[in-house]
């Protein structure tokens, strides 16, 4: 190899060495700008489906917020009892209910004696579905009779935990 230099002329040694700078600089370009630069690309698309989809979940929960309490859902400017009250007389268990205070500003706390289980689970669906009222504490154990259970429910007006 080193006759073959040896042996070029001095235009043919500035050729090749431009040939091989040629080649290392396409192999630069090629091999870490160009993979670079597609990463790059990759990434600001990726940002920007990101923040569509945010804004998108940002307008979704503006438009939750504005309809909670409303269809299908909310007390309709009436007491907390009283849905309780009202919804445990349709589902034919207000006789279980053995006490029911008030447990802060939205909250009631109940205890319920001698219901079927599948009747409180049954008024407690009904209290969601239709007022949106939630469950934060339950504590359920069995009655006297089969199938009847005591419970201790606090539920509150606004689905908070």
């Amino acid at each position: 190899m080193n006759g073959a230099w040896a042996a070029m002329s001095g235009r043919e040694r500035r050729a090749v060495l431009l040939g091989i700078g040629a080649l290392a600089s396409a192999g630069i370009y090629l091999g870490l700008i160009e993979p670079a630069g597609e990463r790059l690309a990759a990434e600001r698309a990726l940002r920007e489906s990101q923040s569509a989809l945010l804004a998108m979940l940002d307008q979704a929960a503006a438009e939750a917020r504005a309809l909670r309490g409303t269809s299908g859902g909310g007390l309709g400017g009436r007491a907390l009892l009283a849905v309780c009250d009202e919804a445990a007389g349709k589902a034919g268990i207000r006789g279980a209910i053995r006490r029911i205070t008030p447990d802060g500003e939205q909250r009631v706390r109940l205890n319920v004696d001698g219901v079927a289980f599948p009747d409180l689970m049954r008024w407690l669906t009904d209290l969601r579905r239709n007022y949106g009222v939630t469950v934060v504490e339950i504590s359920v154990s069995r009655a006297g009779s089969p199938g009847a259970v005591e419970a201790g429910i606090v539920l509150d007006e606004y689905g908070r935990k």
